[in-house]
């Protein structure tokens, strides 16, 4: 089938009020901002009135997982994106890697998604510093519950990371974060490795932050035994497990204190203990 037929079809299912229509993939349809406005009035236009003594109730969406990767979304597209989310009371997986959205995009959609939405997917969306603190104000809110966040593959930088990391010490929802290929550098490590060496944030569980010049740092022996290994199987852990650079390091160091996190680590600094 076609882009159009695709599109034609998910909003007939939505105007025609469907209660099945719990999982869409639009993945590389290139719907673009036309297409998701079409979508979001599918859903959110007035029907017209039925003669019946019922009292209509507002109509919900009942999608849980939406895929929208690679469709061409633009900053203009999160307005309409949102109205979706708003009658969508049950989502809780949306993927929206490979897109535009850009920071003023991802503002607007985290406003509508955080709330609700467990696993959110930005990755490779042109997002800066400037997104990463609509991210992170997001992350603050009391309401937040997302709990896999993938920024992979954006333009965070240091900058951004202090933002994230901020937000870090007020959310207690998230156990994912994905900052990979973000331009992280030594400074942004140790805003992280500080957070949770205070003990800051007791609750995220994984953090990725590869980076291109992890490849450096790779023993030449395990360089050539790397074709044996399965390349699910290869962690950057195990790749990096005898280089003693300063990253390396750094790293090291967040990777054991997730792993007391994981463990369920409690601070104990407002804990009175009584005299003997």
């Amino acid at each position: 089938a076609t882009m159009t037929q695709h599109l034609q079809n998910a909003c007939k299912e939505f105007y025609e009020r469907s209660e099945s229509l719990t999982m869409l993939n639009l993945s590389a349809r290139f719907i673009g901002s036309n297409g998701m406005k079409r979508l979001a009035d599918s859903c959110c236009e007035p029907r017209p009135p039925k003669i019946t003594k019922r009292k209509v109730r507002p109509y919900h969406a009942p999608l849980v997982c939406l895929w929208l990767d690679d469709n061409d979304l633009y900053p203009n597209a999160a307005e309409d994106l949102a109205r979706l989310i708003s009658v969508s009371p049950s989502l809780r997986h949306l993927h929206l890697s490979h897109n535009y959205l850009s920071n003023h995009g991802a503002g607007i959609v985290s406003d509508a998604c955080f709330p609700q939405v467990q696993v959110c997917n930005f990755t490779n969306n042109n997002i800066g510093v400037a997104g990463a603190r609509s991210l992170a104000e997001n992350l603050k809110d009391p309401r937040c519950n997302v709990r896999t966040l993938i920024l992979d593959s954006n333009h965070l930088g240091d900058e951004g990371v202090k933002e994230i990391a901020e937000a870090l010490k007020r959310n207690t929802s998230l156990k994912c974060l994905d900052l990979r290929f973000n331009n992280i550098t030594k400074r942004g490590l140790c805003l992280l490795l500080d957070l949770f060496r205070r003990s800051e944030n007791l609750t995220l569980e994984t953090l990725h932050l590869e980076e291109d010049e992890d490849e450096k740092c790779v023993r030449p022996h395990i360089k050539r035994d790397r074709r044996r290994m399965h390349r699910q199987q290869l962690t950057v852990t195990c790749l990096r497990r005898d280089c003693q650079c300063d990253v390396c390091l750094i790293k090291s160091d967040i990777a054991y204190f997730l792993a007391l996190n994981k463990a369920g680590r409690h601070s104990f600094s407002n804990v009175e203990l009584p005299t003997a």
